[in-house]
């Protein structure tokens, strides 16, 4: 009895082994913003972490997505915001990604609150084994 015991024991320890080394590693989706929204474009910025922007003013953000690896795609998109100095963010937006795309673009136009303060956007892919890559933006709006 004890050299079957023993056995099953070995069988079950490799059976652990290979399948511990056949796991996916998870792979974090690249995101990064597009050069041709008009927000760039009209203020000629180089620093995208802190924009100025006045009181009600159309803002167009734009974003450019692509999977992480070779057997990736990506499924969704959603945008968050958070307003002044608080820590909560709300959804805004968000877009399934039909098809299940190897590569996503997406412009979004805003405006702008009619008051002074921080509006801060938070844009995230996700990809279909549940992995997310984000950039942040933060728009210090002003009465002009």
């Amino acid at each position: 009895m004890k050299p079957l015991l023993k056995a099953a024991f070995i069988a079950l320890l490799t059976t652990l082994v290979i399948t511990s080394c056949s796991k996916k590693t998870p792979v974090v989706p690249y995101i990064a913003f597009r050069a041709d929204s008009s927000v760039f474009i009209t203020n000629n910025l180089i620093d995208l972490s802190n924009i100025s922007v006045t009181q009600d003013t159309q803002v167009f953000f734009g974003i450019k997505a692509y999977k992480g690896g070779p057997d990736d795609v990506l499924t969704k998109f959603y945008i968050n915001v958070a307003y002044d100095d608080s820590s909560y963010y709300h959804q805004l937006y968000t877009e399934d990604i039909q098809n299940y795309k190897d590569t996503f673009k997406k412009i979004y136009g805003i405006y702008t609150r009619k008051r002074n303060g921080k509006e801060r956007y938070n844009f995230v892919v996700e990809n279909k084994d549940g992995e997310k890559n984000s950039l942040t933006l933060t728009l210090d709006v002003f009465k002009p």
